[in-house]
């Protein structure tokens, strides 16, 4: 999918700037497993707005496309969660929809949800124009994998050679299957531009 360079600023300036707020306030922010809880208590200061997370214990994420959502109420916000991730997954779709809701803007959200659904598995992975409901799909995703798993240290797996992609999945407590994506040189490489400040 393309993306505008615009965007992928923005939700890179984002993610850098919780980050940095993150380091300001939690103990042990160096460590590699960041706090969901606390990055949930973060951005309802943040934002100045309740943020409730819910789990959906009645929808497994096995049996749908989609593992997670929010829901956007002008002075507060749900994010549910679909019942039966592991550990990792379910840290991850956290923290992806908490992007949404600190990414959150009119053009982005959409209530057809099949639609979305359907334009998000035929166009994510593919350089094709995407609506803007899966643009901040992308955008809530990468804002995420910055915040768990930053791109100095993406560089540094790489620089050292031979990731043990399980391994580094167990350090950050994170996907396994995210972890190989954003290790690969292409991504990397693509993102470098954006990251200038961050070397």
């Amino acid at each position: 999918m393309l993306l505008n360079t615009p965007d992928i600023r923005y939700c890179l300036e984002k993610a850098e700037e919780i980050s940095e707020i993150y380091r300001m306030h939690v103990l042990n922010s160096g460590a590699t497993r960041r706090s969901i809880r606390e990055f949930l208590r973060m951005c309802t200061e943040y934002l100045g707005k309740k943020i409730e997370l819910k789990e959906l214990l009645n929808v497994q994420a096995q049996d749908n496309s989609i593992r997670g959502y929010y829901l956007s109420f002008g002075d507060r916000y749900e994010i549910c969660l679909l019942a039966g991730m592991n550990f990792c997954w379910r840290r991850f779709v956290a923290c992806k929809e908490l992007f949404h809701v600190i990414l959150d803007d009119e053009r982005y959200r959409t209530t057809d949800i099949y639609n979305h659904v359907e334009e998000v598995i035929a166009k994510f992975p593919v350089a094709v124009m995407a609506g803007s409901a899966v643009v901040s799909e992308a955008l809530a995703e990468i804002a995420a994998m910055e915040f768990l798993f930053p791109y100095p240290d993406r560089r540094r797996i790489l620089t050292a050679g031979s990731p043990d992609y399980l391994a580094i999945a167990q350090r950050y407590k994170i996907p396994q299957a995210l972890v190989e994506e954003y290790l690969v040189d292409s991504f990397v490489k693509g993102l470098e531009p954006y990251m200038v400040k961050k070397q």
